[in-house]
């Protein structure tokens, strides 16, 4: 198991930090959206690093009315 921050957007501002356990990239990258698909909507984006290196980013699609 590998450890991995996740990071809760808003624009480009860190709203929240979590640390996470998981099986490798892959799996880190289908947690994070699925957190980000269920999660507070309030947030824009998350962000997945293992130490320095950008794992992946996800965007939330803007609701009609939002940009």
């Amino acid at each position: 198991m590998l450890h991995y921050r996740f990071y809760l957007m808003i624009g480009t501002k860190i709203m929240q930090g979590e640390d996470v356990t998981c099986a490798d990239d892959g799996d880190a990258n289908r947690e994070a959206e699925r957190r980000l698909r269920t999660g507070d909507p309030a947030y824009d984006a998350i962000e997945v690093w293992q130490g320095a290196r950008p794992v992946c980013r996800h965007e939330r699609a803007a609701a009609p009315g939002r940009s």
